[in-house]
């Protein structure tokens, strides 16, 4: 929990660099979500407040029987974001009044097109993972720290402005993983768990626990 927002999902980039490009990945747990243990359920996800600018735009989950939708929560006919689909399966664009349904089709004008929708492949443990091409992979670099002060490792990357990150140790992908502290500086106090963001490349400094596994870099998803 942070603030005010329980944290819903992580976005992963493994410590292995991405190729320029590639797409992010989101890996949800279902029974995190409440709304989404019924016959029919739909949850508004964001990796920033609705108020804040920026490339990551909100989308929508939603469960309907055994099917899996994940659409856009941008309309297409004047870029406002939609609710989160009702029992009805439908959204109601408050700017102009469109409607689309749970896939994503339009039901109702002055939309033309669909909402955007995203690739998602469930597992049998529950864990959905979703392609979000705008959510770029990004280089995550890890170096040992050599200091005889402190047994630490440095974890290197770019965040995208406004959006937070975690530090985890995982010992596979689909492991949620232990939060891990972190310094700013190499020998620093380790008692940071969030990093905003800046679009700037950041070192961040964990230290060496002894255990298996390894560390991930989360992006943090959570209902908007």
């Amino acid at each position: 929990m942070v603030a005010r927002f329980p944290w819903q999902g992580t976005a992963v980039a493994g410590v292995t660099p991405l190729a320029p490009g590639e797409p992010g990945l989101l890996r949800l747990r279902l029974a995190d979500f409440p709304s989404l243990s019924g016959a029919f359920g739909s949850v508004r996800l964001g990796f920033t407040n609705l108020n804040v600018g920026g490339p990551l735009r909100p989308f929508i989950v939603s469960k309907d029987g055994d099917a899996i939708f994940v659409v856009s929560a941008v309309c297409t006919h004047a870029s406002c974001v939609i609710p989160a689909f009702s029992s009805t399966k439908t959204s109601t664009c408050s700017c102009h009044g469109s409607r689309f349904s749970a896939n994503g089709s339009v039901l109702r004008g002055p939309a033309t097109e669909p909402l955007t929708e995203y690739e998602a492949t469930l597992e049998e443990s529950g864990l959905l993972t979703i392609v979000i091409p705008e959510f770029t992979g990004f280089q995550v670099a890890v170096s040992q720290v050599m200091s005889a002060s402190v047994n630490r490792v440095g974890v290197t990357f770019t965040g995208v402005r406004g959006v937070e990150y975690e530090i985890r140790s995982r010992t596979h992908l689909a492991d949620p993983g232990t939060v891990r502290s972190f310094a700013v500086v190499e020998a620093g106090a380790a008692n940071q768990t969030i990093h905003r963001g800046t679009g700037a490349e950041v070192t961040l400094f964990v230290d060496r626990d002894g255990g298996s596994g390894f560390l991930t870099v989360a992006a943090k998803a959570r209902t908007v």
